[in-house]
């Protein structure tokens, strides 16, 4: 397993949810789903709440838990400089 595809690991087990079909969403499309949280703190300026009700109002619609979920994923995979930004467990 390379980097990447490690990388990719977390968020696909955070995304299951976030996709509702018959088939699993691929790692392409979680890695994209993992940017977009990552692009919601850094060039759109929201803070975690925004970026998690990015997700929750989306047509995906997934559940408040399986949006933080990936956000919190994407932050600790896709963009650690933004851990500052989460929120306590």
């Amino acid at each position: 397993m390379n980097a990447i595809e490690a990388s990719r690991t977390p968020i696909l087990v955070a995304g299951q949810g976030i996709c509702r079909s018959q088939h699993a969403p691929s790692p392409a499309l979680l890695t994209d789903l993992g940017q977009t949280a990552c692009n919601g703190f850094g060039a759109s300026g929201l803070d975690y709440v925004g970026v998690v009700r990015g997700f929750t109002t989306s047509n995906a619609a997934p559940t408040n838990d399986e949006a933080t979920a990936l956000v919190r994923s994407a932050v600790v995979n896709l963009c650690p400089q933004y851990q500052d930004r989460l929120p306590a467990s």
